[in-house]
Parts: C-alpha cells; structure tokens; sequence
C-alpha cells in the first residue's frame, strides 16, 4: 500500500506540569505523534520514521497501528529516551529537558531509516529535528533544501509538508 504521508521526526515522553499543580506524568508525544495523528484524522495513509525511548509508552503504538498508521519506520533506542517537563503557566508554556537523556540529534532518525517501500509516498513531512535540518533526505544544504525537492521529484521540506 502506497502512502500518503511519511511523518519523520521525533516521539518523546512528556512531564506536564499543569497551571493549578497537577501533573500528568510519562505522556506521549512527540511533533511526529501529532502530526501523525492529524493526517490520519484527515483520512490519510501515513506512516513514522523516528526513534523511540524503551520507555514510550506501547499502549499508544498499539492505538496508533489499530488506526492502521504504519509504524515499521519506529526504531527502538534501546535505552530510555528524550523527556520533557512542560510547565504550563497560564497562557505560557516552558519546556525543559530531562537530565541525562539522548540529544535531540540521538532521537532523530536518520536518512536511511525510511523504509524502502515508503519511498515513493505522496508527501513527507519533516519535524524540526537538527539532523535533517542539517542533512536533509535529500542530502541538500539547509540552504538548498528549503524550496527544493528531492531527486526523483519526492517532495522535501523542514517543518511543512508538500505533496507531488
């Protein structure tokens, strides 16, 4: 089956600490679980490359692959994985990265990683995430990469989708 969208970018679990003191911990997130799920909310076919902490939560790739959104691209890291606290104040939000986690970069997935049959995809949808900031699937500059597309007409853009 042919997809509609790739979605690379990062999953990580979430800390929130709510404006009244409240907090919901070990939440899953993550800018390629949100724009995964709206896709799909949109009836798209839409798969995720990224990689995930040992400790994100299964119960959410289960209901993320009964919607029937391809995870083959989600890597295990084989440790924990990026946390945040976010700390809401009423209209403002501050997010702080746990201690001793994996880099931003570490939680990336690379170029390689898009599984060869979701190649040829209608879109993909790159999060911002300084590995493909910085090395693009297409293997353009960051200056290059911006407008451009990538060989073989595939769409390739940072932080906004486009569609062939």
């Amino acid at each position: 089956m042919r997809l509609d969208l790739v979605v690379l970018g990062n999953l990580l679990v979430d800390d929130v600490v709510l404006p009244d003191g409240r907090t919901r911990m070990a939440e899953p997130g993550g800018a390629a679980l949100y724009v995964a799920l709206g896709a799909w909310l949109w009836g798209l076919r839409v798969g995720i490359v990224a990689v995930r902490g040992d400790e994100y939560p299964v119960e959410t790739l289960e209901s993320l692959a009964s919607r029937g959104i391809a995870l083959e691209g989600v890597a295990r890291l084989g440790r924990p994985g990026l946390r945040t606290w976010l700390l809401y104040e009423g209209v403002r939000r501050q997010i702080i990265h746990r201690l001793d986690g994996p880099t931003h970069l570490e939680m990336s997935p690379a170029p390689g990683a898009i599984p060869a049959d979701w190649r040829d995809a209608r879109a993909f949808h790159l999060t911002a995430s300084s590995r493909w900031i910085r090395t693009c699937c297409c293997a353009r500059t960051p200056s290059q990469h911006g407008r451009g597309s990538c060989p073989g007409s595939k769409p390739c853009s940072s932080a906004r989708t486009r569609w062939s």
